[in-house]
């Protein structure tokens, strides 16, 4: 029997459709997103279900609700990502949310950054057996080449202050950042703003009440 099994994609297809500035190729993306949650997704979450026994993946208390806090979470980035080929970080992957679920979901360019090693033989073997094309690299964030990547997100890894640090070295020339944040994420703000400047956009998550997708396209240090 799927996990997924009450699924209505409805209610995130109808979410994407509030977005009028995607490409043609997301979109083919979204529009094949609403039948995502498939045999490849049963096997994500009963893996996570089974490893979580042994590895601390997610917070235990999520894995009642495991359709709407990680897979719908992290499946709501793609409609903030215009392009399935640019090069995408996923800083501190720990489970591989979100950036497995948007591998999954067609994102042709994903680098899941993760330093432990028992992590990454987790997604490393999601990857095997969901037959998911993504890059699983066992390293510490701030050994990440200069100016590597397009995208960076981020979901339960760090504060916006490290997360904005980790990502000025990372980060291309016009690339942006799409962070996961939650109801502590204003105080976060004031504590980045006292090192940062930043021009950010935020906007309500589409799965918890009192998040938000934080999108950052411009940032720098304060002199």
């Amino acid at each position: 029997m799927s996990v997924f099994q009450n699924i209505n994609p409805q209610n995130l297809e109808d979410f994407w459709k509030t977005r009028e500035d995607l490409s043609p190729a997301v979109v083919k993306l979204l529009e094949a997103g609403t039948g995502f949650f498939d045999e490849k997704t049963d096997i994500y979450a009963g893996m996570l279900q089974k490893w979580q026994e042994k590895i601390n993946l997610v917070a235990s208390g999520t894995l009642n609700d495991i359709l709407s806090r990680h897979f719908l979470d992290s499946l709501q980035l793609a409609s903030y990502l215009p392009d399935p080929d640019q090069v995408i970080y996923d800083f501190g992957s720990g489970a591989g949310f979100p950036g497995m679920v948007l591998a999954q979901l067609g994102y042709r360019n994903v680098h899941l950054i993760e330093s432990d090693q028992r992590k990454c033989v987790f997604l490393k073997e999601v990857a095997r057996q969901t037959k998911t094309e993504v890059n699983i690299r066992t390293v510490r964030i701030e050994t990440l080449e200069e100016n590597s990547c397009d995208i960076v997100v981020s979901r339960a890894c760090a504060s916006l202050d490290q997360l904005l640090t980790w990502s000025h070295k990372a980060l291309k020339k016009g690339g942006k950042c799409l962070f996961l944040k939650g109801e502590k994420f204003e105080e976060e703000l004031t504590a980045a703003q006292k090192k940062w400047h930043i021009l950010l956009q935020t906007y309500p998550s589409c799965t918890r009440s009192g998040s938000v997708v934080v999108e950052i396209e411009e940032f720098s240090p304060l002199k």
